[in-house]
């Protein structure tokens, strides 16, 4: 991950916000990154270090009023639990490709229904 991807929209409506709290924070993503490895958590400690070491705050979201930016459509999967789980559409085209996804409570791998719920 040595790419810092920036929201063009908050850019231009928080540019202060974005360029004092949102750069610094994304920067030691990278530097804890490169620093500690692969394996860290991304906001633990050596993250938290790094801020700290930038003189920041270690906060972890943001303040500013963001208006969503896409609708995520909803599909039902089934396990063996008598309730389908949801899934996004982000996660529903991951296991259309091949990502397996398990049920919280009974394990078992999720299976399309073939019917899309709703739209967020």
């Amino acid at each position: 991950p040595d790419l810092i991807r920036l929201n063009p929209v908050l850019l231009e409506r928080h540019p202060t916000e974005m360029i004092e709290d949102t750069i610094p924070h994304e920067l030691a993503h990278l530097v804890a990154h490169r620093m500690f490895g692969p394996r860290i958590k991304p906001h633990g400690r050596e993250w938290r270090a790094v801020m700290a070491a930038f003189g920041k705050a270690p906060e972890v979201a943001h303040r500013m009023q963001v208006e969503p930016s896409r609708q995520l459509r909803r599909f039902l999967y089934h396990c063996n639990c008598p309730s389908g789980v949801e899934l996004t559409s982000i996660r529903h085209k991951r296991a259309r490709r091949g990502t397996g996804y398990r049920c919280r409570k009974c394990g078992q791998r999720l299976r399309w229904s073939g019917e899309e719920v709703s739209s967020l």
